[in-house]
């Protein structure tokens, strides 16, 4: 393996999934902070772009206000870590905030292009395979058969979804 491909595995302890982990999103406010005191900012930062790297699984708490981006910083400061240990972690919580601020700020015209009109475009729907789940790529139809249950699709997963519906 070259000294590249070996930097952009480091952390990752298994090759990439081709199916969905089984997830959970407790309910219960104490298991929502048992979940923040887990967090490995270090791990996080080496390992994020994985689907099976050492995630927060914190969306669907912060995205809806359950938590807030300064209460999972603040958290890990308390727990000793460094802004440079947590620097990709805090950079994330950032674009965060910064993009539910656009969002209050432009509402529904978000979900346009908000720079140029895309007169070319001619199929607006999106494509069978994505809600059935039958891609051919088996670890986006894996997260794609469990994201009724769970609501939750890791980063890398809505990109490569978004790059299948556009």
């Amino acid at each position: 393996m070259s000294t590249h491909l070996r930097k952009l595995h480091a952390g990752q302890a298994h090759p990439e999934p081709t199916a969905a982990p089984n997830l959970s999103f407790p309910t219960r406010y104490a298991a929502i902070l048992d979940r923040v005191a887990a967090i490995d900012p270090v791990r996080y930062g080496c390992s994020r772009n994985f689907l099976n790297g050492a995630l927060t699984y914190l969306s669907p708490y912060l995205s809806r206000g359950v938590i807030s981006t300064r209460q999972v910083y603040e958290a890990l400061q308390a727990r000793g870590f460094t802004f440079d240990e947590m620097q990709k972690l805090a950079s994330e919580l950032g674009w965060r905030d910064y993009f539910q601020r656009v969002w209050e700020a432009r509402g529904d015209e978000l979900f346009t292009d908000l720079r140029q009109p895309q007169p070319g475009v001619q199929h607006h729907r999106l494509p069978r395979a994505l809600p059935e789940a039958r891609t051919g790529i088996a670890a986006v139809d894996g997260y794609l058969r469990q994201l009724p249950a769970t609501g939750y699709l890791h980063n890398h997963l809505r990109m490569y979804v978004a790059s299948l519906a556009c």
